[in-house]
Formats: C-alpha cells, sequence, structure tokens
C-alpha cells in the first residue's frame, strides 16, 4: 500500500500566495512612508534649529497683475 503524500489546499490554492504577497507589498509600503515622515519631520527640526535664526515674517499682496511682498528682500530658509 503505497500513500501519496497529501498536499495543503490552502498553499495549493494561488489565493494563498496571492494573499501574502499583498500582505508583504502592504508592510513595504507602510515602512517606506513611516521611514519617510520621519526623515521628513526630522529634516524640518534639524534645519530650523541648526540656522539658529529668527523667522521673518513677509506681508504678500496678490493684485490682478502684480504680486509685492514687504520687505522686498527675504533671507534665505524655510
Amino acid at each position: 500500500m503505497s500513500e501519496q503524500p497529501s498536499k495543503n489546499p490552502i498553499l495549493e490554492s494561488g489565493n494563498f500566495l496571492y494573499s501574502l504577497m499583498m500582505l508583504a507589498v502592504i508592510a513595504m509600503v507602510v515602512a517606506i512612508g513611516g521611514i519617510g515622515f520621519v526623515s521628513v519631520a526630522k529634516g524640518n527640526n534639524a534645519t530650523a534649529s541648526a540656522s539658529g535664526a529668527s523667522s521673518t515674517t513677509v506681508e504678500v499682496t496678490l493684485t490682478e497683475f502684480a504680486i509685492s511682498m514687504s520687505p522686498n528682500v527675504v533671507p534665505p530658509g524655510n
């Protein structure tokens, strides 16, 4: 009596592999998004604290064919 090894029906169906791949893709997207969010948040804080400069308020007036700023010259930065 030779018995054939039984195959797991869950592993045989393509639905399991598709679900596993989708889970892996979702996990990668969440991980990359988290890394991007943290790096942007740290980058903004590091730039603001490293410059040590005070913030400058710029008043901008938009008219039909002109843009006017006060002050006219703005220092570089965020």
